[in-house]
């Protein structure tokens, strides 16, 4: 159970005392009232969180510093014997991989013993130059980069294919089965071979992909998010972008001898650094290449106009913000088009709906969920990937792509 300060405030507003509040949690769990009336009133006072769990010992309660450490503390009947660091860390419920000991303290008192660690994330040593370029040149060594020449079409039929959420490195394991890059390389590919059959049977002469937006799903050596959010991954952090730099590829060369193709990066939450560096990568790989063309610019919101029909892009929006930013952002395009839409993502679900006007897709994600959106109820949405075909009475087509 996840207790916040506000949660406590509320019951401290309600005129309870602090053994009230601790009973109020601590029954239900089975827990130590006295612990957990102390480990809530440290989270008032520090505005923390804390986690309380019902366990086969007397009391556990684990709470989150500022700093970035937690503090486990459990009181139990049985005393830990010449217990190492590896023993406490599991004791506690932390991964030796992932975790330090900062502090450690044991006590006994009235027959009870007490446990209490302060942990720390592991930081991991960068990988080394050499290692990065090996891979990086492991990956380029392998493309195939052919030359096409693509005449010019005065028709605006434009087809979009939005690289949205797709966590490429990311590991599930639910009932002893293991989903990982591989999963999600074959589904992109699968996903990809539909929308290729399905543009070439348009009247499409162009073509925009977007990437960045969480394609890769970890951003660093440590295997977190760009903020820092801990991720399960299947792959190194070096290795997770030289398969998907040459997973990109593939795709790529998948939709190139009929249309003109431009790459649109647009930053995402989880990978800003590493999915910037797949969109350098692949511009120098295609810089001899007249029929594919390239917008990297770092900026977090990007507007296309796609004949009548202005487009923006974004990793996610505030709802309350989505009628006005287009007008102010970019006034001479927003005057020059009849048709406005946003297309954005995290959210991982299909949602449509209009705005005074302005069409707003949150695109869905085709890959499967991991433990943090299971864990949290973001279960149960359609697996798809979404792809537009725009013309001149704006989207002529929205495909969903997939199984």
């Amino acid at each position: 159970m996840l207790i916040t300060y506000t949660d406590v405030e509320k019951l401290r507003e309600q005129g309870l005392k602090w053994r009230e509040i601790g009973e109020y949690y601590a029954i239900p769990l089975n827990l130590d009232v006295e612990s957990v009336r102390n480990t809530l009133r440290h989270v008032y006072r520090r505005k923390g969180k804390t986690n309380l769990g019902k366990c086969t010992i007397l009391s556990n309660r684990m709470l989150e510093g500022a700093d970035g450490s937690t503090t486990s503390e459990k009181t139990f009947l049985t005393p830990l014997k010449n217990a190492n660091e590896a023993e406490l860390l599991a004791f506690h419920g932390f991964n030796k991989e992932d975790w330090h000991i900062k502090e450690s303290v044991s006590a006994v008192k009235n027959e009870k013993w007490t446990s209490r660690i302060k942990v720390l994330p592991r930081e991991y040593a960068d990988i080394s130059e050499d290692k990065i370029i090996s891979a990086i040149k492991s990956a380029l060594e392998n493309f195939n980069v052919p030359e096409y020449s693509i005449p010019v079409s005065e028709n605006i039929s434009t087809a979009v294919l939005p690289l949205y959420d797709i966590h490429y490195g990311r590991r599930y394991i639910v009932n002893g089965v293991t989903y990982d890059h591989t999963n999600t390389a074959k589904t992109l590919i699968h996903n990809v071979g539909q929308f290729v059959d399905k543009m070439n049977k348009s009247d499409a002469t162009k073509l925009i992909i977007i990437i960045g937006q969480d394609f890769f799903n970890a951003d660093n050596p440590a295997g977190t998010t760009t903020k820092g959010t801990p991720q399960d991954n299947s792959l190194p952090w070096h290795e997770m972008f030289s398969t998907g730099l040459a997973l990109m590829h593939k795709i790529i060369e998948m939709c190139r001898g009929r249309v003109h193709i431009e790459i649109i990066y647009s930053e995402g939450n989880h990978d800003v650094v590493l999915g910037y560096c797949l969109a350098q990568a692949l511009q120098e790989a295609y810089r001899n290449c007249d029929d594919v063309t390239f917008d990297i610019s770092a900026k977090i919101r990007k507007y296309l106009k796609i004949g009548k029909s202005l487009v923006g892009i974004a990793h996610f929006l505030d709802d309350k913000k989505v009628s006005t930013l287009m007008q102010t952002e970019v006034p001479e395009l927003w005057g020059m088009t009849k048709y406005h839409f946003w297309l954005t993502a995290h959210v991982h679900h299909l949602e449509i709906y209009d705005v005074n006007g302005i069409v707003y897709i949150k695109c869905p994600s085709p890959i499967f969920e991991d433990e943090w959106s299971e864990k949290n109820g973001f279960i149960g949405s359609m697996k798809k990937q979404s792809a537009f075909l725009f013309n001149d009475t704006g989207m002529g087509e929205m495909w969903l792509l997939g199984n």
